[in-house]
């Protein structure tokens, strides 16, 4: 049985402050019913609950506080299941300037789960949470267990498309493609149902970025075709922007040289990351002098840079530069350290498209050195993950 938040709350106040029982609950109510309180075996009324919580010195903000709290911390959950960036960024503001007076009332752990639940790779920090993990209803134990991004688990206490789509794209940041694309799948019909777009958009986004990391062009431009029409209509330039750039960086990854050139001079866009792609294009197609003018520029724009994702750029602009200056770069043991070195940070730190990226190279640098074995088992490694 779950010990009800205020219960569990005393408990711990009274133990942070070396307090027995008897000492805290003289004058208020029998030892024996402050410990099935703190047991959650007895629900305490209001004015035991206040009498407890003014001996433990705690500022108590129930009532119209308390509502205030509970519609913002629903309208700040709607915002983070339904991928709003937007708004979720306002609402946490928002929550910021009461902070303090929200967590000290009956929404705490609400407070301390939704300001951690967010987009991103790592999980978050919950040890302030684990003293009251035998407080949580069903919904913020998986909200628990989604801002520690074990969402496998989560999913079973919420199934929602934002549960769905969040394990789909840890499972594609693996490079776990088969199990990415379940999830993905599920979570583009989940998020029909519910009427949320974005996160509809997002996966069909993922499910596309899957079929690129597979090298399959066809299935991976219905998705983003798709994807472009949602994120059309939402007006979300990020996300358009977003899709244009993968579908030409996969036309690079299949060897389609020429009519990416021709896409990416079209663009008005020119940034690191997207300057590196056209960079490999000049490259491929032997326009060293245009190639080395591109990577001049990003030289310029990541000088003052401290973006991880333009020092990415960075680093894989490195290798292209050292590509044409070098001729003989297969020969030279100073490109196989720089080249082995990055993909295995890749491995390490970045989702798996951007190794099999640069899969071609080092393939090439094992054959060129005779390590045919490890460019087997790079290659059957790969094939694998799909």
């Amino acid at each position: 049985m779950a010990v009800p938040f205020p219960s569990a709350l005393i408990r711990y106040e009274r133990l942070k402050r070396n307090w027995s029982q008897e000492g805290l609950c003289e004058g208020i109510c029998s030892v024996s019913y402050l410990s099935k309180i703190e047991q959650g075996k007895a629900e305490a009324g209001e004015e035991i609950l206040s009498a407890l919580i003014r001996r433990l010195e705690l500022e108590w903000h129930g009532g119209e506080e308390a509502q205030e709290a509970r519609k913002l911390l629903d309208d700040l959950e709607e915002a983070c299941f339904s991928l709003n960036i937007e708004e979720r960024e306002r609402l946490r503001e928002q929550l910021k300037q009461k902070r303090d007076v929200y967590l000290n009332g009956p929404h705490m752990l609400d407070v301390l789960l939704l300001e951690r639940l967010g987009w991103g790779n790592e999980p978050a920090d919950v040890r302030e949470l684990c003293t009251f993990e035998e407080c949580f209803t069903q919904k913020q134990r998986a909200i628990w267990l989604m801002v520690q991004k074990r969402f496998e688990e989560a999913i079973q206490l919420l199934p929602i498309a934002d549960t769905y789509m969040e394990s789909g794209y840890m499972a594609y940041y693996n490079g776990q493609y088969t199990h990415a694309m379940e999830r993905l799948l599920r979570a583009c019909s989940l998020a029909a149902e519910e009427g949320r777009a974005r996160v509809l958009l997002y996966a069909r986004m993922l499910l596309g970025n899957c079929y690129s990391d597979q090298g399959d062009y066809d299935a991976m431009n219905r998705h983003y075709q798709a994807a472009l029409r949602l994120a059309t209509d939402l007006g979300d330039e990020g996300a358009m922007e977003s899709i244009r750039y993968n579908i030409v960086a996969t036309q690079v990854q299949l060897g389609m040289y020429e009519k990416a050139y021709q896409a990416y001079t079209a663009m008005d866009s020119a940034y690191p990351r997207l300057l590196h792609k056209l960079a490999v294009c000049q490259e491929q197609i032997g326009l060293k002098e245009e190639a080395l003018q591109t990577l001049d520029r990003v030289d310029a724009l990541t000088r003052e840079s401290d973006m991880p994702e333009d020092q990415w750029a960075k680093r894989m602009c490195e290798l292209v530069r050292y590509r044409l200056e070098h001729p003989d770069y297969l020969k030279e043991a100073a490109y196989g350290e720089l080249l082995l070195t990055m993909y295995q940070d890749m491995q390490k730190g970045l989702p798996n498209g951007y190794a099999l990226f640069h899969q071609r190279w080092v393939e090439e640098w094992y054959v060129a050195t005779r390590q045919y074995k490890q460019a087997y088992e790079l290659k059957k490694k790969n094939e694998f993950s799909k």
